[in-house]
């Protein structure tokens, strides 16, 4: 489904990899030739990871919903850039012109991107991407914890929250501001996320010329509003907030940075 087959056959293969040389280290020097100690330590290893209590650990909760994760996200990124064959208005200009009228007729897009700079083009490029690997942190916190109840909350979240929002996006499509005043934005030019929005851009074009014959891959697809990289950061805190100050501190630093880049 998702074109590499090997990255579900590669978590399983790691993970027994790991035990196993967890359950040799520890008897090294000790019981090297005793199989059978092996074994009862392998059996006792395998228990702790996968399994307690009757219910499954949190380290295979993690690996499920993470597998599962990417099967949703395939989906939905292989219908997202064929909305626009079913509903081909862009509603760009309107949203625009609520956003002005929303903010007592100040343009906020127009006026941050005079702000432009080679140093602060890095620094929001860094913030913007930091959604992704927030991710990765936010659910090996949560794994460390063991808090199963959390982690399947996160990924329920990002999973009914794209669905709203790609929803609102084929009801409403729009591609945003950098794409409709691109004149805005040419300062940016050489920034990774410039080199990722023509990409998504081009790829746009070509599914839906050719929708017949072009395979589309995750994570494709263009969608200005509801901006769900806000809202995927905003569920991390949510999730997040129980359990430090000072950790929460970080995410709503880094949200902030966030927002402005978006």
């Amino acid at each position: 489904i998702m074109g590499k087959p090997l990255f579900f056959y590669c978590l399983p293969c790691i993970s027994l990899a790991m035990l196993s040389l967890k359950c040799v280290e520890g008897e090294k020097g000790k019981n090297g030739n005793d199989a059978q100690k092996l074994f009862s330590k392998i059996k006792r290893e395998a228990h702790g990871l996968f399994i307690k209590d009757g219910i499954v650990s949190a380290s295979l909760v993690f690996f499920l919903l993470l597998w599962l994760l990417g099967i949703f996200y395939t989906c939905i990124s292989n219908i997202k850039p064929l909305i626009l064959l079913y509903n081909p208005r862009i509603w760009d200009k309107e949203l625009m012109l609520a956003d002005t009228f929303l903010l007592g007729g100040f343009d906020w897009c127009d006026w941050l991107s005079r702000f432009h700079s080679p140093f602060l083009n890095r620094i929001m490029n860094m913030f913007y991407l930091s959604l992704f690997p927030m991710f990765g942190i936010t659910m090996a916190i949560l794994l460390l914890m063991r808090d199963t109840v959390s982690m399947r909350r996160l990924v329920l979240c990002l999973m009914v929250l794209t669905l709203i929002g790609n929803l609102w996006h084929f009801l409403m499509p729009s591609l945003g501001d950098v794409y409709i005043h691109p004149e805005r934005y040419r300062d940016i030019n050489g920034v990774y996320v410039k080199t990722i929005q023509k990409f998504l851009y081009m790829k746009q074009r070509e599914i839906i010329i050719s929708q017949d014959t072009f395979h589309t891959a995750p994570f494709i697809g263009i969608a200005a509003i509801p901006s769900l990289h806000i809202a995927k950061f905003l569920v991390y805190i949510l999730i997040i907030k129980k359990y430090s100050k000072l950790l929460l501190g970080g995410y709503i630093v880094t949200f902030l940075g966030l927002f402005f880049s978006t």
